[in-house]
């Protein structure tokens, strides 16, 4: 008779179906599709990414902080050092990424965005692998289809930047992959096959030889993903809460196999009996923390790369001060009722104007839910026999949706760190929703086969629902499409904010180069207007780009009540900058958005008039004009 051993930490329904898909696949049975149709489904995918976000490579800048990460790399290409010659708040992920792409393409934003679409489209191959292993290959293509299309149906800004949120998506998504794969020994999956009436092997939980190498690669790309954004090592939170929650579900299931064991054998699915034991909990707690304890040795070596690199540079300093402790004022410089208002106004908006997917989420995600809520005894709607046997099911995937919808959860408390709750934050939840959504099209379909009426009408729903978000954000799409293929630009596009803050740059980069400011000179702004540097060639002509490394007015909504400019960090900066502007003497310093002659900061002022005079603005807009004042004779 075998034996089944329990579990050795915590997580693995998810395998069970991994390994019978596999095995059914090679028989020609299941939901699986034919290969050669799968290659041609992702060219198609491929097709869509494409088609989605080509037309916008025309732009430089689709938002402000592209523009960041595109300086701060062209200063590393010139061998300044991140974090001290050059300043960004956030981890060197994104800057890097730039970097590699502008170390081929010299200067060339489009080079990154087409960088960026392929990018996201091997994010969505991620996707697919993680549905094809622990779902199907068909439910693989549906949510990366998903993904796909809602990576690219939002705001233009914030859809189709290249930012940091897009980027950190693929290593978030390989490290979840790996964490699932590393769970192929442990407790889901014992809890899966005490409840599949199809398990007749009794060593189906003796640990894989590969989980531990899989753990650690779990570590390494959830550091991966931190690099790119800090709430990347959520991923941690979601490794506990699914190991926790794969305990729990064990131990109800192993109890109601007890009750049955002490009336005699429990039946295997090949007829025979097969014996139960059980471990006790403080070595489930040990399997646990061995378990975390692996891709904390992953993380660690990520951690260990980018102090090394940071040391060897001279930027350790530099990155605490503008990277953690930036981050940390940023994080907490939002009122909580203003975090409310932008929780309520922004959030609600997304997901009604992303509601499609969210619909199809919620089918995909009802019933695991529901059945892990009972399964952990919170609910009375099964026995724990029956709970489990249905989360283990090969047809139903119920394990792998568990774990799902609570990376979505995970993921969606990363939205609620930031506090602007902007679009393109919810784009590291996408990759969940893509696979909720992707088995509620599938709950769809079933309910369609069987004639239910509520399937049809939920199946309308969906459709108009997409047809109204493909209406609303791929309107601009098209209109670009027909002007590549026409070579003009047309009246709709001309009044879109981006096309004149484009054709605004362009025009005070010529007229900063007809006042014998060329490429590779100095030039301060003091405003937002970042893409000029970009047209004009010139050099930031001090460490901070941006006035509110200097400021702390990270929100216009709260910067006169933010008291920031009282603060030593905030005094430190600011004399930084005046050091930076008085060694390299830029020839002009524009200003724009906030004049300097207001700015509550008398030092600065002081300099401004001690060194430059005042010539007057410049642009073609007059409501958003940019004060010049060039360098005085003999300075």
């Amino acid at each position: 008779m075998g034996s089944i051993r329990p579990m050795k930490s915590a997580t693995d329904q998810v395998s069970v179906a991994a390994d019978e898909r596999s095995a059914s696949g090679n028989n020609g049975q299941g939901s699986q599709v034919a290969g050669r149709f799968v290659l041609f489904a992702m060219l198609g995918i491929f097709a869509v990414n494409l088609l989605l976000r080509i037309f916008y490579v025309r732009y430089q800048f689709v938002n402000g902080d592209e523009a960041v990460r595109a300086l701060t790399a062209l200063g590393v290409l010139r061998g300044e050092r991140l974090y001290v010659d050059i300043i960004t708040d956030k981890p060197p992920g994104t800057t890097l990424f730039y970097a590699g792409v502008l170390s081929f393409f010299n200067h060339s934003m489009p080079a990154v965005h087409i960088a960026a679409i392929l990018w996201n489209f091997v994010t969505a191959g991620a996707i697919y692998a993680l549905a094809g292993r622990f779902y199907s290959r068909k439910t693989g293509l549906w949510a990366a289809l998903l993904f796909v299309y809602f990576s690219a149906s939002y705001h233009t800004q914030d859809s189709m930047a290249a930012n940091t949120e897009l980027l950190m998506t693929l290593p978030y998504v390989l490290s979840g992959y790996c964490y699932l794969r590393g769970s192929s020994s442990t407790g889901w999956k014992c809890v899966a096959r005490r409840g599949s009436r199809s398990a007749s092997k009794a060593g189906t939980c003796a640990r894989a030889s590969a989980d531990w190498a899989w753990l650690v690669a779990a570590g390494i790309f959830a550091g991966i993903a931190a690099a790119f954004k800090q709430v990347g090592l959520l991923l941690l939170v979601f490794f506990a809460v699914n190991e926790v929650l794969g305990v729990i579900v064990d131990h109800r299931a192993g109890g109601a196999s007890g009750r049955e064991d002490a009336g005699g054998k429990d039946a295997g699915g090949d007829g025979q009996g097969v014996e139960r034991e059980v471990r006790p909990a403080g070595s489930k707690v040990i399997s646990i923390l061995e378990r975390l304890g692996l891709i904390a040795i992953g993380v660690a070596l990520v951690g260990s790369v980018l102090l090394a690199w940071l040391w060897s540079s001279g930027a350790m300093t530099g990155f605490w001060r503008n990277a953690v402790q930036l981050g940390a004022f940023y994080v907490g410089s939002l009122p909580a009722g203003i975090w409310l208002k932008f929780l309520v106004s922004r959030s609600i908006g997304y997901v009604l104007l992303t509601a499609a997917l969210w619909l199809l989420a919620g089918l995909g995600a009802e019933r695991p839910i529901r059945l892990a809520w009972s399964s952990t005894g919170s609910g009375k709607l099964r026995t724990a026999q029956d709970d489990t046997r249905a989360l283990g099911s090969s047809t139903g995937g119920g394990a792998a949706d568990v774990s799902m919808a609570l990376w979505c959860l995970v993921s969606l408390a990363g939205v609620f760190t930031s506090g602007r709750f902007y679009g393109h934050y919810f784009i590291p939840v996408l990759p969940a929703l893509a696979l909720l959504g992707a088995r509620g099209i599938g709950r769809l379909s079933r309910g369609i086969a069987q004639s239910q009426r509520r399937a049809r009408v939920l199946v309308v729903i969906v459709i108009v629902l997409a047809a109204f978000n493909l209406f609303r954000f791929h309107h601009r799409t098209a209109i670009l499409g027909f002007e590549a293929m026409t070579g003009r630009e047309t009246r709709w596009s001309q009044a879109w904010g981006m096309s004149r803050r484009e054709h605004e740059a362009d025009q005070i980069a010529g007229i900063i180069r007809s006042r014998g400011v060329a490429g590779g000179q100095q030039l301060y702004i003091w405003g937002y207007a970042l893409d000029v540097y970009w047209r004009s060639r010139c050099i930031p002509a001090s460490r901070y780009l941006t006035p509110y490394y200097v400021t702390g007015g990270f929100y216009p909504e709260v910067a006169a009540t933010s008291g920031a400019s009282a603060g030593s960090f905030w005094q430190e900066a600011r004399a930084q900058l005046i050091e930076d502007l008085g060694r390299t003497r830029p020839h002009l310093i524009l200003n724009v958005d906030e004049p300097i002659e207001t700015l509550p900061y008398p030092e600065l002022i002081d300099f401004v008039h001690q060194n430059y005079r005042l010539e007057g603005p410049i642009g073609p807009d007059p409501s958003h004009q940019f004060i010049v004042y060039a360098i005085k004779d003999g300075n």
